[in-house]
Order: C-alpha cells, then structure tokens, then sequence
C-alpha cells in the first residue's frame, strides 16, 4: 500500500513584503551571529594599566610612583612583566604639525608581596608596583621634567599602556 505524496506549489505570486522580511530576518540572523563571535574573541583576559604618585609628605626624592595592573576581561589574564618608561618628543612632527613621540623603557618592575611575574591576573584582581623617584632619577641618568608610561606586557604578547603622567622630579 503506497501513500500518496502531494507537492503544494501556489500557483499566486509571492508578495514584496514577504520577500522583503525574508532577506531582513536572514540579515539580522547574520549580524548577531558575527556579533557574537567578535565578542567571544574580544572578551577573553584583558587587563588596563594605571600610573600615579604617592607623594611623601617631607622628602620629594621618596615619593613612589606606583604602576596598578587591572584585570579587566572575562577570564583570567597571565601578566609577564610591568616596566616604567618616560615619553620624550623626537623633534619630527607629522603632515598637521602634530608631535612624534618615542618611548624609552627603562626599568622593570617587582609586583609586591610575595608574587612573582609571571602571575595569572584574575578578572577583578590587581597587581601593584612601584618605584622611588630616586631609583627613577638614577634609572634615567637625569634630574629633569619628563612624561613618565607605565606597560603591562600580557602572556601573549599584547600590551595594556597606562596614561601618560607628567612629573617633576626633584631639584627643578
């Protein structure tokens, strides 16, 4: 016994808004597709580095300049190594007159406590350093205004730069 098997074809004509929300549905499936998967990349251990002074209240050659790393993804983040540097203008600008900077890194930092880099950066943790401004002036060879960076370097290679800070060190 054999069931029959009917094709039902319209003979009408489909309507332009059918056709129309058709291609929108399937545009839209697309996008939030591609969104998705360029925020799973994106969202995997991040972190943000901050820079700042904590100033002694008597002796400005014992202010501490302090490097923060923040872990700021969704996962874990392995942290290599923190350095401090300075911003210095290279004397060239570009086509709108706009300053060339280069950045020399000159030290690199021990977190404190009792970590050692490289050290597995929880999403809500943080990783301090610092450094006094006489180790700095004996780092950099010179006793002057400068635009100091900090850097965290990740265990895959990307850098998280901190904003530049203008300092003045001690004497000037």
């Amino acid at each position: 016994m054999s069931i029959p098997v009917y094709l039902a074809v319209s003979s009408t004509k489909l309507s332009v808004w059918a056709i129309y929300l058709s291609i929108c549905s399937v545009v839209i499936a697309l996008t939030s597709i591609c969104a998705n998967v360029y925020t799973w990349y994106r969202s995997g251990g991040n972190i943000k580095t901050r820079l700042r002074v904590i100033e002694h209240p008597r002796d400005r050659l014992k202010d501490k300049i302090e490097v923060e790393v923040i872990g700021a993804g969704r996962q874990p983040a392995i942290v290599n190594q923190i350095e401090i540097g300075h911003r210095y203008d290279t004397g060239k600008t570009t086509s709108n007159n706009t300053p060339i900077y280069a950045e020399s890194w000159d030290s690199k930092l021990k977190p404190l406590g009792n970590a050692l880099l490289p050290v597995s950066l929880e999403p809500t943790g943080n990783i301090r350093a610092q450094i006094t401004v006489d180790k700095l002036v004996k780092v950099l060879g010179y006793n002057t205004p400068v635009q100091l960076i900090a850097r965290a370097i990740r265990g895959d290679g990307k850098i998280a730069k901190s904003k530049v800070l203008n300092t003045k060190m001690p004497g000037k």
